[in-house]
């Protein structure tokens, strides 16, 4: 290997362990760690790491699976967990269980004899695609590459740049009769970027739609999601923007939040950033502090309010799959959604849970590879379809 290169694999991990590493980098990093290319470098990296943190140490005797299971016991986590975010664990710590998480892949591979036992073939992640829907029915079919003025809506025009359509009024002079409502959904393996009227911003995540007014008229702002959105509310104390996510309300002066809800989820979140949401149901509601989260089932009346997990709520914005103890079923929904894949599982559904971080940018038969060296699981893709399997 080119010392060059070994170089940046060294500098880019010890970025990872100080905590100072940028998302780039951190994809840059996924990237080496998944190339068995790069095995020998990274083992060696790691060798030399820990023997400075132990000096009287065999490094080539070490147990890894039972230090992995050690350093799990003493953080609570009995679960599976890989790329644990460095709050979590020392970092020492993190080092050790990025060099376990190869090892035992590798070596799996190794005694099986095989390069790769996760994937027949594979899938690539998803991109900016959506369809617009104009008021008469009209259908635009959007993605990355186009640009320009797409159509107009009344006294608005619709413009689009890359992964975004951007809603720009000519005339504030609108009734409510003259309101034409659009509707931007996003298919399976796609996400998009709208800008309404008003200047606030929604990003929608795979599998989701938001319906609005091409120019908001009226006393208040009002906007129908379905599935996920993350919203950037333009202020506005004379007319308040609500969200109607089915029998729930979110309504807002201007403020940051994300709003969870599909319908195949067993607990839907709204989860709040910045600035302050009223959240109404059944009848009851809550004004929401930043750093909060709600949480309802569809089955049962009321809702909860707890502390959020931030890092996990943002992550689909943030170009990251966050786990913290999630199950895998609840995990393959994810990756359903995102890779548009249909997932089946060959009997029972596995018992495990995970703990970790993986980029949304890599291809599908690698999210799966980290799976598979992490629990007692193993996949296969086929097409469209993604078998799941007890080992």
């Amino acid at each position: 290997m080119p010392s060059d290169q070994y170089k940046r694999i060294e500098q880019l991990l010890e970025k990872y362990r100080d905590k100072s590493i940028s998302y780039e980098e951190y994809l840059e990093l996924f990237e080496y760690i998944g190339n068995k290319e790069y095995k020998k470098a990274i083992f060696e990296i790691m060798d030399q790491r820990y023997r400075t943190l132990n000096p009287d140490a065999d490094v080539h005797d070490i147990d890894w699976d039972n230090m992995y299971r050690q350093i799990a016991h003493e953080n609570g986590h009995g679960k599976n967990s890989f790329w644990r975010p460095l709050r979590y664990l020392a970092a020492a710590v993190t080092l050790i269980i990025i060099s376990y998480s190869i090892h035992k892949f590798y070596i799996r591979n190794s005694v099986k004899g095989t390069e790769n036992q996760v994937a027949v073939t594979d899938v690539a992640p998803g991109s900016d695609k959506a369809t617009l829907t104009l008021s008469d029915g009209s259908r635009l079919e959007l993605n990355e590459n186009k640009k320009g003025e797409l159509a107009e809506q009344g006294v608005t025009r619709i413009n689009q740049v890359s992964g975004a359509i951007t809603y720009v009024p000519e005339n504030t002079d609108v009734t409510a009769q003259d309101v034409m409502f659009n509707t931007l959904t996003t298919p399976r393996g796609g996400k998009y970027h709208v800008v309404l009227s008003d200047g606030s911003k929604v990003w929608l995540n795979a599998e989701s739609s938001l319906t609005f007014p091409a120019h908001f008229s009226g006393p208040q702002r009002k906007v129908i999601l379905t599935g996920e959105g993350y919203f950037e509310v333009a202020k506005n104390k004379e007319m308040p923007f609500i969200v109607e996510v089915g029998d729930a309300q979110v309504k807002v002066l201007g403020t940051h939040f994300n709003i969870m809800a599909y319908q195949d989820e067993k607990v839907l979140k709204t989860t709040l950033l910045e600035g302050s949401i009223n959240f109404s149901r059944n009848n009851q509601n809550r004004v929401i502090a930043p750093g909060q989260q709600v949480q309802y089932t569809v089955d049962k009346q009321g809702f909860t309010i707890y502390k959020a997990d931030m890092e996990a709520a943002m992550a689909w914005k943030n170009g990251l799959f966050v786990f913290n103890d999630t199950r895998i079923d609840d995990i393959m929904k994810s990756i359903q959604r995102w890779y548009n894949v249909d997932v089946v599982y060959n009997n029972d559904k596995p018992d495990i849970s995970y703990t970790g971080v993986i980029p949304r940018s890599a291809n599908l038969s690698k999210v799966l590879t980290v799976l598979e060296s992490a629990g007692n699981v193993k996949f296969e893709i086929k097409g469209n379809m993604v078998t799941c399997s007890k080992k």
